[in-house]
């Protein structure tokens, strides 16, 4: 009844003062504010029940997971005076922003984003708002992560170990930062770490275990383009983690589960597609505008022979709505600046698009853009090898500015570098195949996890309309979460041989 009762007043509250957070009339904008309204009101629900759970049952998981939650947050503090007064309303952030206080979707990006920002708004209302959220998140996870871990390890202090994940140098880098990516990590490592753990703990799995996590499953599939393969792996990795599900009835108990699956998967993407999806093509390829200019101006400086006789039919395609001539003229100023983002699209001086295109021209623009790439695959690759090198190593040593300076710089280099865990990720993969022949359990959840991160990197490495470190950051965090969790369990010999 209390969860329930604080659920409501909040939610009550909430209606008074939503007309003063957001810029446009509730009544205008039912289509998103109902369902951010009945998701305001799930969250408060959990989250009391939650807090009165860890309060009043002191030998419960909820409280030890309040306990490590409170512990990571104290020294958060002094992370978050550092970083608020920077905020997060920084290039895609503002604009989603904008759109959200006017009960809006933001054309470029999944409306889970924009829910997030409405939903956070009215739980706190103020710009802060999203940040307070993902904080929150942030906390929670690393409160779960330990206490769940601890209490497998009968109370082993190697457990507190685990906190050495929840503060390498971009995650307390982000921590101020309600993009998309920063609060996707903690979802992403949350779904596999509970599915760790429960096989290892040979947890059931419940109506009310997989309800939650097959909509998360669903979330991370959905919430970015990348995630897709969730979709095949997320059950495949239920599956060996609930072995109930396959011992008795295997048959039936897979089929209910992969079509509960389907469901769900569907029911999340109704707001964004509707009842019937209709026209997704069309949809995909106007969302797909920056990827196609990114890849198109940087082909242009990794040997792109603008004079062989097909090429130049493909970039008469592309002149229709992206000047070619901009296009050379910025890879001519920039250089490989041009890896940050598709500059050629708002860069003041060299903004390509042409103004009088309609959507025929644009439809030719991507027509010739995938002929493009279709025809030169070695230009196609080198353009991509360069991107990823670009994000993986933004930072370098600096020297001639003091020792405290050269510290930080080689901190930053270390830490930020992507090479490091991808090789980790492929060596972990290539162990797990060989550990297969050994039938143990963990063997094949280890397949199917660097399968998923790996699937994760390849879609980044070749659809990534930009070269941003945070784009790499699920397969970095989540390697590197792995690496520590394993490594602790391992020394205390807490993992299955068979």
């Amino acid at each position: 009844m209390i969860p329930a009762a604080a659920a409501a007043l909040w939610t009550a509250a909430s209606l008074i003062y939503d007309r003063r957070t957001f810029e446009t009339d509730p009544l205008e904008a039912l289509h998103n504010y109902i369902p951010c309204k009945i998701l305001m009101f799930i969250a408060v629900f959990a989250f009391a029940g939650f807090l009165m759970k860890a309060v009043l049952d002191r030998a419960s998981l909820s409280r030890r997971v309040l306990i490590f939650a409170i512990l990571y947050f104290v020294p958060m503090i002094l992370v978050l005076v550092y970083k608020i007064p920077e905020g997060f309303l920084s290039n895609d952030e503002s604009l989603i922003f904008a759109e959200a206080s006017r009960l809006a979707d933001y054309t470029w990006f999944y409306y889970i984003t924009t829910w997030y920002y409405i939903v956070s708004m009215m739980l706190f209302p103020s710009w802060t708002g999203p940040i307070i959220i993902k904080v929150i998140i942030q906390c929670l996870t690393a409160g779960y992560a330990l206490a769940r871990l601890q209490r497998f390890m009968e109370g082993s202090r190697k457990a507190l170990l685990l906190y050495a994940a929840f503060i390498l140098p971009p995650i307390l880098a982000y921590t101020t930062s309600a993009h998309r990516i920063p609060i996707y990590i903690f979802l992403y490592v949350l779904f596999m770490y509970v599915l760790f753990m429960d096989r290892l703990e040979n947890a059931p799995l419940t109506w009310l275990k997989a309800l939650p996590m097959l909509f998360l499953m669903a979330v991370l599939t959905q919430w970015r383009t990348e995630g897709i393969y969730l979709a095949v792996f997320g059950p495949a990795m239920m599956i060996v983690c609930y072995p109930g599900v396959y011992r008795e009835n295997r048959v039936r108990n897979i089929v209910r589960l992969l079509a509960l699956s389907f469901l769900i998967q569907y029911i999340v993407a109704i707001p964004q597609y509707g009842l019937i999806p209709s026209r997704m093509e069309d949809k995909a390829a106007n969302r797909m505008l920056p990827f196609y200019a990114y890849t198109v101006t940087n082909m242009y400086r990794n040997g792109l022979d603008t004079d062989d006789p097909a090429n130049i039919s493909s970039l008469d395609k592309i002149d229709r709505y992206l000047n070619v001539d901009t296009i050379a003229a910025i890879n001519d100023h920039l250089g490989d600046i041009n890896y940050e983002d598709a500059l050629i699209l708002y860069y003041q001086g060299y903004d390509g698009r042409r103004t009088d295109a309609d959507d025929g021209d644009y439809m030719a623009f991507v027509e010739g853009s995938k002929e493009l790439m279709q025809h030169n695959p070695d230009v196609l690759m080198r353009t991509k090898w360069g991107s990823f090198d670009y994000a993986a190593t933004v930072y370098d040593p600096v020297l001639g500015f003091g020792l405290l300076s050269f510290v930080i710089s080689l901190v930053k280099t270390v830490a930020y570098n992507l090479y490091a865990p991808m090789i980790l990720l492929i060596a972990f993969f290539v162990y797990s195949l060989v550990k297969l022949k050994e039938r143990a359990w963990t063997s094949v959840f280890y397949v199917l996890l660097s399968l998923c991160l790996l699937s994760h990197f390849a879609i980044v490495f070749i659809l990534a309309p930009a070269s941003y470190f945070k784009y790499y950051f699920p397969v970095y965090y989540t390697t590197y979460f792995f690496a520590i969790l394993l490594t602790i369990l391992r020394s205390e010999r807490k993992l299955p041989v068979k």
